[in-house]
């Protein structure tokens, strides 16, 4: 579609650039889609001409294969060998013809009508197994959790970093200002660093003699500080509680020594002390039991799915006629207990 032009030298001039884009738009798209499809004609015939050879070669691999006494022995193997890769090469080649339909929009779709009163029927009727493998699944969850996992405790110490200002004219307290906001939010994160540095690592190993490399203690100890806040937590998991405990508390115990020798001041104090944890933090029984109970619900609905899938029995008039295409005219009602009914009337 052209953008007619007028005597207007600058209408004119903005119809014809226009023009000229469109029309190297519709040429570039011409080009591509000659490419595609010149593309796609190459693949889907060089697909056709390997296939042919290869079909001989797979046909008279599976001759070679009949004679009995090939000789010598080894030439069986060499014959495996070309038997698998002449079957793999036409796998490869098959998925190539389909790729190259599927880039075309050549392929073929199947489309199944999807009856959900039915799906739901049979999820009913299934539904003991799908009980039973929930109940399953979720049996292993507790013995895993039980069994299987270490548990871990995680001792925690709160520390806040304090202001250090001068007391008011007044004398009755310490005024805040707000470079003493910005200069302990800094403080916070380089706090945060020191508290697992080699230094203050170190002193800890030496205090408690506990038998544990520094790196192994970097591992379990974290330290997290409060966004917007003056508030550091130290966190240390172990599998012994009441250690979890005497390494949170003498970390921070070490660390405000630090502090207190590197700045000469004391401004950041121990809110809350580490107390031994009664419950481990990397279990949780009501949590795993839903996971796994979850896990085993996914499982059964795909078990059943997959089996109603592939079973091809006939057990209603509509499966004749999905199946072969086929119209029932009519149906026979199936007579229960005919054999004692007849003999009952010949006594």
């Amino acid at each position: 579609m052209k953008i007619e032009e007028k005597n207007d030298i600058y209408f004119s001039s903005l119809a014809n650039d226009i023009n000229n884009i469109s029309e190297g738009l519709e040429n570039s798209i011409e080009q591509r889609i000659k490419s595609e499809r010149m593309k796609s004609e190459l693949i889907t015939n060089v697909s056709h001409d390997l296939k042919t050879p290869l079909t001989s070669i797979i046909n008279y691999v599976e001759l070679i294969k009949k004679e009995e006494d090939l000789q010598p022995e080894y030439l069986k193997d060499y014959v495996k060998v070309l038997d698998n890769k002449s079957k793999r090469l036409k796998v490869l080649i098959e998925d190539l013809f389909e790729a190259s339909k599927a880039s075309t929009g050549n392929i073929e779709l199947e489309l199944v009508r999807l009856d959900l009163k039915q799906l739901l029927q049979i999820f009913w009727e299934k539904k003991l197994q799908i009980v039973l493998i929930v109940f399953l699944f979720a049996i292993v969850g507790i013995v895993y959790t039980l069994g299987f996992v270490t548990p871990k405790y995680q001792a925690t110490t709160s520390l806040l970093l304090a202001t250090n200002s001068a007391p008011t004219t007044s004398g009755a307290g310490s005024s805040i200002t707000t470079s003493d906001v910005t200069l302990n939010s800094k403080l916070v994160s380089t706090y945060s660093k020191l508290v697992k540095s080699d230094r203050v690592v170190r002193s800890v190993i030496s205090n408690l003699s506990l038998n544990m490399e520094e790196g192994t203690l970097k591992k379990i100890v974290s330290v997290t500080a409060a966004e917007d806040t003056e508030f550091i937590e130290i966190a240390v998991k172990n599998e012994d509680p009441v250690l979890a405990t005497k390494i949170a508390n003498e970390i921070a115990k070490v660390f405000l020594d630090n502090v207190k020798e590197f700045y000469g001041v004391e401004n950041v104090h121990v809110v809350d002390a580490a107390e031994v944890p009664q419950s481990p933090c990397n279990i949780n029984h009501a949590k795993d039991v839903v996971i796994f109970a979850a896990i085993g619900a996914v499982i059964a609905v795909m078990y059943i799915l997959l089996a109603n899938m592939l079973d091809n029995t006939i057990k209603t008039p509509e499966d004749i006629e999905d199946g072969l295409g086929l119209p029932v005219l009519a149906t026979i009602p199936m007579i229960e207990n005919f054999g004692n009914t007849k003999g009952e009337r010949k006594k």
